[in-house]
Order: structure tokens, then sequence, then C-alpha cells
């Protein structure tokens, strides 16, 4: 029982309907065909060492986000009205990206910092633990940018992305990540504990998917051993003219209905085209 609500957990953390879905507690749903546009996506991997994460699950208004994921997906809802939004920020000692692609050059680099922002949708093959649609996608690592924009993914370098963990030295401590890339500018903020020193670890697997001008990909990350501690007390708060204000319904300030601080020591993050 122990494991199956630690499960529930971790979904919460990457798709609030991963788990539960409309394949579960909301009924079956019917997935329409994604097809590519245009030229495949370029696919290749990347490696992720030392990482730390902050994640919540934000609720908005399905009106308000509708118009930010193509029809392709369908975002999960539980009654028409309510979706919801997931933000992740990540820091890792260091990445590596490999291709047998010479268009993608291959290499290092350390100290990368990641802002992902997606809505949460039913999953489109019904696999992963979690399936999110991705409307921002930014990073401090030029290389890492630069691989996805050719992989088909609209990611952006955002130099000076943030993100801090202050210990308290009693397993809790405070959360400060920002991003400051202009319509994508926020900043998650607040009160976290350390994973509990007893805790196994968990295997996870995240889908993000994104139609950029080169057709259909997919981010699926799997983290191995993940360990969670809580940040459902991280609050994000943006600024009125933004997009993230507009996925908010306006507002510049969210809690979140769920919301964890994750630890792992090595992830990978698949990045290909799928033709559904």
């Amino acid at each position: 029982m122990e494991q199956q609500l630690r499960k529930i957990g971790a979904i919460f953390t990457f798709g609030f309907f991963g788990f539960f879905g409309f394949f579960g507690v909301f009924g079956s749903a019917t997935v329409s065909a994604v097809e590519f546009r245009g030229h495949e996506p370029l696919g290749f991997t990347v490696e992720f060492e030392q990482c730390e994460e902050s994640v919540g699950i934000y609720p908005v208004a399905l009106s308000d986000v509708d118009s930010m994921v193509p029809d392709d997906y369908i975002i999960a809802s539980p009654d028409g009205e309510l979706a919801f939004a997931i933000f992740r920020a990540v820091e890792c000692d260091a990445i590596l990206i490999e291709s047998d692609n010479q268009q993608i050059s291959n290499g290092t680099d350390e100290l990368v910092v990641i802002s992902q922002v997606g809505i949460v949708i039913v999953p489109p093959q019904g696999t992963g633990d979690a399936n999110n649609y991705t409307v921002h996608y930014g990073t401090n690592s030029k290389k890492l940018a630069r691989a996805l924009r050719k992989g088909g993914v609209k990611a952006k370098h955002v130099a000076n992305l943030e993100f801090d963990y202050e210990s308290y030295g009693d397993g809790t401590g405070e959360i400060y990540t920002e991003n400051p890339r202009r319509r994508a500018q926020h900043i998650m903020s607040g009160p976290a504990s350390d994973p509990a020193i007893t805790d196994p670890g968990i295997t996870f697997i995240a889908n993000w998917w994104h139609i950029g001008r080169k057709g259909n990909v997919l981010m699926e990350t799997t983290v191995d051993q993940i360990f969670m501690g809580d940040a459902s007390q991280v609050i994000v708060t943006t600024n009125n003219k933004t997009k993230i204000a507009k996925i908010l319904g306006g507002t510049v300030s969210a809690a979140p209905v769920y919301g964890i601080r994750g630890v792992f020591s090595s992830a990978t993050m698949d990045i290909r085209a799928e033709e559904l």
C-alpha cells in the first residue's frame, strides 16, 4: 500500500492524470491521430547527472489553456472546465548529449538549469507514468537548447535561469527558482523538505510532448530512482503581461494541488519523432 501511495504521489509530480487519466477514474477517451508536419525531427538522447528539482501541479481553467495545446492532443479534465498546469525547475551537475546524427552536436555541459511549463494531457499512446504538452522549455545550456531545436522542440536559451535550495540542516529548506525570460517569466518559491532517509526511491517515466515546425516530438525522460520530499507550499508568481499569467487565468500567483522536491543521481531523456 505504501509503495502504491508513493507511486501516486510521483504521478502527481509529472502529470496529475498520468495515473488516474481518462482511462481510469474519468473513463476512457479516444485520442486523435498525431501526424508528422514537415520534416521528421532529429532524434538524440541526453544523460542527466546529480539533479534536484521542484515540480508542482496547479489547477487552471480549461478555457484559459485550450488554445495552447494543439487539437491533436486531449487536455486532461475531470469535468470539462478544470485543467492542470505543471511547472518544473531542475538543476543538474552535468549533462551528456549523444546522437548518431551529425546535425546534433554531441558533448557535455555543467551546472545545467531547466525550466519547463506544460499542460497535463491524456496519454496519447497510453504509455509513461505521466504525459504533458510543452508550453515552454528554457535552459541555461546553449548546447541543450540548440540540440532540442534541431530535434523539433522550441527550446529557449535563458542565460540567467536560477535554481536554489537553501537547506536549514534539519531536513527542511527553502526553494527559489526564477525564469526571467519575458513572456515565460515566473518564480517558484516556498518551503520544502528533503526526501526521508528511509525513502527507497521509485522509477518514473515522464513524457513531455511538443509540436513544432518539424513535427511531433516526444521527450521521454526515464528516472531510474527518484527520491521525493515535500514542496506542496511552493508558490508560482509572475507578472500580468506574461503567458504564465494567461495560464493562471490572469492572476499573478498560484498555489499547487501537489508539489514535490525531487532528487535523483541520473536520468535519460530520449528525444524522438512520434507518429501516432
